[in-house]
């Protein structure tokens, strides 16, 4: 159905032909205020020069004034197996057309200046050769189409050639309906915009019965004549094709499944990449979907640590973390094809995998490049570039927005390369957010500096070659969220980030949502509106004082902050903590903005550290191991806006460094006396520090400092040394000491 694809159609209009406007047939989509006013179905068809009113202008020779000469246009077909299994041998389109038209010699009569038809060629394997020889005619199938009428805009060829009077007839000038000595074949001609067919949109079949068992390209020819006779209808928009299928309707849904995944067991027993990404190749559309359930051995829809259903997942990178893996040692993955609501197009899938390697094979629908050939990419060198960017749905945006940030931080990776080359391949990363490259080599792990969210890379080489995959393994960095350290593992606490809006152990993705009685609460999202003063404050977000910012992101969404007078003009953005300010830039009008979409990306990071070092801010709020964090805010300025207006803050990360002493401040002494007093094992005792957490991550414990003393030294003595259990009932005396 062309939706998101050229599902192997392509222009061949010969060069010779071409008009001098260089364009035959596109593919794309068409607005409501085009003519026709939209595709027949969905929003992607193809067209002889999308958009444009009046193909007969497309060809003038140059002169002032000018004059137009004749041209056609043709577009070829894939190649498609007319199958001896299919219950119905013809193929099927939805067909548009207006073609130039004048007065007949009669009243209410007509003569079709131009044409358009189909041209077939078979071969008994697949591949045709890339020019267009070995076409002929084929009729259109009238009785199993509809929307067409003869004498209308479905009409015999050969006007004039036998006389003057040709009303209701193709004139002979479209060549292409000669049929030899027999009379002119029939062709598509006039509008298809009828009374009866008001959207002008008609159902064309083509019978290939005679053509069973072979391998076929049909070509869709429209020819312009340049006749000089006056046009009758203004508009001459050409020919449109869309939903073209050869055969039997596919079935609606179909479904396959994958038993027995288990997760990844490299970092030891439920290490917290768990099952980490399911990672797609595959063909898909706007209309022919392929989405995933993740069940359980038992087929029954899993829910996430979140209590999501796990059904009706998409997109070519699918993030399983939320999968408990202690709960669900393995997973059964439940593939569900669509074919869309005209059930024209299958989506294709060639493979995947699961755990922590993205890359592509060259099979999938973003693969669209111009010398991919059955899963290779045959490049001819000379630093020609693959772009490659792992793109995954964002859920924190409506609607969903795809763009390259995972949801854990990736602290390395290694390119691994498919190729048959004599040469290491130039291999360049940049992450998300980032205008700098960073260089890898092919199987060699490169840690960064500092984690990247997501990242877009680029591959070259010198010498011409053949490529068959661009992969990458990732590793990725996990914090822990609702850190407890307890000394001696006695159930008393001594350190953690026990307040939800804390978040995770040096990794920050949630805002302030509220505060009872000294708590902060957090969500996900914030909301800034603007006040009657253009200003807005908000999006508050906390930070350990003494933290190091490595890496920061966030995205903005559902945005009506805009300039009522200047229609390129958002609003200024600044971060600010207590009654310091950081110009975080200008931002412009768009209903989304994310670092991707700036032309300079906003240094949050640099923000955000030159807050946490300025003497002037200071951490505002003590939790309760009495260390003091900061709170961080957005400001938000546009004058020429509307009050009311406003936007969410979506996607915030912020990944710090941060560490911190536990002392006798903090009752270490007493914790580890504890444990030496609760010690059973011998003379030497091992007090344990337990570290407890909600998921996968961890802290690092160094520089261990205890001074310790010999303890007390006891006696006891009886007075006299009496003998016996009170013998004389005498009283007797005891005595301790404790030095």
């Amino acid at each position: 159905d062309f939706e998101g694809t050229t599902a192997g159609f392509s222009d061949s209009t010969e060069p010779g032909l071409m008009p001098s406007s260089g364009i035959g047939w596109e593919h794309g989509s068409l607005s409501a205020s085009d003519v026709p006013a939209g595709c027949a179905s969905g929003q992607e068809c193809w067209g002889t020069n999308l958009a444009d009113t009046n193909y007969t202008d497309d060809n003038d020779d140059g002169n002032n004034p000018p004059s137009y000469l004749p041209y056609i246009v043709s577009m070829t077909s894939a190649d498609l197996f007319v199958d001896p299994l299919l219950k119905d041998k013809k193929a099927y389109f939805d067909s548009w057309h207006n073609l130039e038209t004048s007065t007949g010699s009669q009243p209410n009569s007509k003569r079709f200046s131009d044409c358009a038809y189909l041209e077939i060629r078979s071969s008994p394997n697949p591949g045709f050769p890339p020019d267009n020889t070995g076409f002929s005619f084929i009729s259109i199938d009238q009785q199993s189409s509809s929307g067409l009428s003869m004498g209308t805009n479905y009409a015999q060829g050969g006007g004039g050639s036998q006389g003057a009077n040709w009303d209701g007839r193709i004139s002979s000038s479209c060549a292409g309906l000669r049929n030899g000595t027999q009379p002119w074949n029939w062709g598509l001609a006039g509008t298809s915009t009828t009374a009866q067919n008001p959207s002008g949109w008609a159902t064309i079949a083509v019978d290939l019965t005679d053509y069973i068992d072979s391998y076929v390209q049909i070509r869709f020819v429209m020819d312009h004549t340049a006749r000089a006779a006056p046009n009758i209808d203004d508009n001459m928009s050409g020919w449109y094709v869309d939903n073209f299928r050869l055969g039997d309707l596919l079935p609606q849904q179909a479904s396959m499944t994958v038993r027995g995944m288990t997760p990844s067991t490299l970092g030891g027993d439920n290490h917290p990449n768990g099952y980490g990404i399911l990672a797609l190749e595959a063909e898909t559309s706007l209309t022919a979907t392929l989405t995933v359930d993740v069940l359980d051995t038992n087929n029954n829809l899993i829910n996430g640590k979140d209590g999501t259903p796990m059904s009706g997942l998409s997109g070519d990178i699918i993030e399983l973390w939320n999968i408990d893996t202690k709960m669900h040692r393995a997973v059964n993955l439940k593939f569900n094809f669509d074919s869309g609501p005209d059930r024209l197009s299958t989506p294709v899938l060639h493979g995947f995998s699961i755990g922590s390697r993205v890359g592509t094979g060259f099979n999938t629908t973003s693969a669209g490049f111009a010398m991919i050939v059955d899963g290779v990419w045959q490049t001819m060198g000379g630093g020609e570039p693959m772009i490659y960017a792992p793109d995954v749905k964002r859920d924190a945006y409506n609607p969903a927005l795809s763009r390259s940030k995972f949801s854990y931080p990736i602290t390395s990776a290694t390119p691994m390369i498919q190729d048959d080359c004599t040469e290491s391949p130039t291999i360049q990363i940049t992450p998300t957010g980032k205008t700098d490259s960073v260089s890898l080599q092919e199987g060699v792990k490169t840690t960064f500096d500092a984690p990247i969210f997501g990242f877009n890379s680029l591959t070259s080489y010198m010498g011409a070659c053949n490529v068959g995959g661009i992969w990458f393994d990732l590793e990725f960095g996990h914090h822990a969220s609702h850190l407890r350290i307890d000394v001696a593992d006695d159930g008393d606490v001594d350190y953690g980030f026990m307040e939800p809006a804390f978040d995770m152990f040096g990794r920050q993705t949630t805002f302030v949502s509220s505060t009872v009685d000294n708590v902060n609460y957090a969500a996900d999202s914030a909301t800034m509106v603007l006040d009657v003063n253009g200003q807005a404050t908000g999006g508050f977000f906390l930070l350990p004082e003494g933290a190091e910012v490595s890496s920061a992101d966030l995205g903005f969404d559902q945005i009506s902050i805009r300039s009522n007078s200047d229609p390129l003009e958002g609003f200024e953005l600044s971060l600010m903590a207590g009654t310091q300010s950081v110009a975080l830039g200008d931002m412009p009008n768009s209903t989304t903005l994310v670092q991707e979409m700036l032309s300079e990306p906003m240094d949050l990071k640099g923000a955000l550290n030159d807050l946490l070092t300025n003497p002037a801010v200071a951490g505002t709020h003590q939790d309760a191991f009495g260390r003091y964090w900061v709170m961080f805010r957005f400001m938000v300025e546009s004058p020429n806006a509307s009050s009311g207006t406003s936007m969410d803050i979506v996607d915030l990360d912020v990944v710090y460094n941060y560490s911190t002493v536990l002392n006798a401040v903090d009752g270490l002494d007493i914790e580890l006396n504890q444990g030496v007093a609760l010690w059973t094992g011998g003379a030497t005792a091992s007090v344990p520090v337990a570290v407890y957490s909600d998921t996968g991550g961890g802290v690092t414990l160094s520089d261990l400092s205890v001074s310790t003393s010999t303890g007390y030294s006891n006696t006891l003595t009886l007075t006299d040394n009496p003998v016996g259990l009170y013998p004389n009932g005498d009283i007797y005396e005891v005595v301790t000491t404790h030095t």
